[in-house]
């Protein structure tokens, strides 16, 4: 597994009941941007602008390790590849490493980089 630095956007919780009240499926939805920068890209030819984030399924529990949102986090990820040749790339055990304030655009300053993140002094 490869730690990774993430900035996490988004977290909701899911229950979906049948009929009967049986719960069929649970789960926590999680939108995160890879690494730590917020910086503006220019996307010349591209029908996207600005950010884009990428969005996982975890555990119903997971919700509850995700105490601050929007934040930087450290997350493990785990790649897999689908039955149609698509590679997945997973987070899990995320710990945070500080609030994020999307006032200034920016996250928190770290001391080092890891995997695809930036750090900007």
């Amino acid at each position: 597994m490869l730690k990774q630095d993430v900035i996490v956007i988004s977290a909701s919780r899911y229950k979906i009941t049948d009929d009967k009240g049986s719960i069929s499926a649970e789960g926590t939805t999680v939108r995160f941007l890879m690494g730590q920068n917020l910086d503006h890209t220019e996307n010349e030819g591209r029908t996207v602008k600005g950010l884009v984030p990428a969005k996982c399924n975890l555990s119903y529990m997971d919700y509850d390790k995700l105490t601050t949102v929007p934040g930087l986090y450290s997350a493990e990820l785990s790649y897999s590849v689908d039955s149609k040749g698509v590679a997945k790339i997973t987070p899990s055990n995320f710990t945070l490493i500080s609030p994020l304030n999307l006032a200034n655009g920016k996250a928190p300053a770290r001391a080092a980089s890891t995997g695809f993140g930036t750090v900007k002094q």
